[in-house]
């Protein structure tokens, strides 16, 4: 149980990471494109520097799908809970997993009001990726200019399809038949 149980703290904790990496991350290539460096100028941020744009599209998708796996590893664990049939006569017997059962069945009940983190996940990517494509105006360079279209494009459609993917794995995992498990009585001889 313990293990089960730190297993969703870390997926949970590395969870909340990848977020901040993600803002990390993509503000660092920001930073770096524009030339914002000591004592440089901005009017002198055209380079090849600012093509570290069109990363900031795949650097989402990138993070979004590890986000939307670990998410997918925590269902798991609810899935597998759910499994559990516990007669009230056991409760005392099982009485961790019986109450992790439980828990679990809430959350199950509740989670598609939640779901806060995927809308985040999403439109943060779309977001920043047409911020990309916005940028295909700006270079003189016309190669450049394709460059920052294709990559924004590029990255509104993965952050749709990653997310439809997560969608549906999470709809086949919901309705995903297994078998019940069944706790057998312990016959508490400590009395």
């Amino acid at each position: 149980m313990v293990n089960i149980r730190q297993e969703i703290r870390e997926t949970q904790n590395i969870r909340s990471d990848l977020f901040k990496w993600k803002l990390i991350i993509i503000a660092a290539l920001g930073a770096v494109g524009l030339g914002i460096t000591k004592g440089s100028q901005l009017s002198d941020y055209r380079s090849n520097v600012d093509l570290l744009f069109c990363l900031i599209p795949f650097v989402c998708a990138y993070v979004d799908l590890l986000c939307y796996h670990l998410n997918l590893r925590i269902l798991i664990i609810n899935k597998f809970f759910n499994r559990f049939t516990i007669d009230d006569n056991q409760v005392n017997d099982w009485k961790e997993i019986y109450l992790l059962h439980h828990y679990e069945e809430t959350c199950g009940q509740v989670r598609d009001s939640f779901e806060l983190e995927s809308w985040v996940l999403k439109w943060s990517s779309i977001f920043l990726s047409v911020g990309v494509i916005i940028l295909n105006f700006l270079p003189q360079n016309k190669t450049d200019a394709k460059l920052f279209l294709i990559a924004g494009v590029l990255g509104v459609l993965m952050a749709i399809i990653t997310e439809t993917i997560y969608e549906n794995k999470v709809t086949e995992l919901k309705y995903k038949k297994l078998k019940s498990i069944t706790l057998p009585n312990i016959k508490n001889d400590n009395k």
